[in-house]
């Protein structure tokens, strides 16, 4: 989750310390990981067939078969894809949350749904 804080209020919400308006802001909390999406627009965009959906329906990157173009960065409405830095092994390849497929392939949770306190990850 990310989380942001913004000098602008938004409408008539109570703003700024204790409620005050000496210096307004408003919060945003912002879903930052992969939604795995029913039409995925980074597969979609893959020239190499490197992301494929897999048979518990999540969206995987093979890092063996990715060139690094980056086609997939700009194809994902919600912007959590990304490529590799320089430093890293693989770098230049796209990456992004696997929702656990190693763990789901076994039968167990992912675990971000395994550690939500509130279980609306699921």
């Amino acid at each position: 989750m990310k989380f942001l804080e913004q000098p602008v209020p938004l409408g008539g919400q109570v703003t700024g310390p204790a409620g005050g308006l000496d210096e307004p802001f408003r919060w945003v909390f912002l879903s930052d990981v992969c939604k795995h999406c029913e039409h995925a627009g980074c597969l979609e965009a893959c020239p190499t067939g490197a992301i494929v959906r897999t048979g518990v329906g999540s969206v995987f990157v093979q890092d063996d078969v990715c060139n690094g173009c980056g086609y997939c960065v700009v194809a994902c409405p919600f912007g959590v894809i990304d490529r590799r830095p320089e430093p890293l092994p693989g770098a230049g390849g796209a990456f992004k949350c696997t929702f656990c497929y190693d763990r789901q392939a076994s039968g167990l949770t992912p675990a971000c749904a395994k550690a939500c306190p509130t279980e609306s990850i699921r």
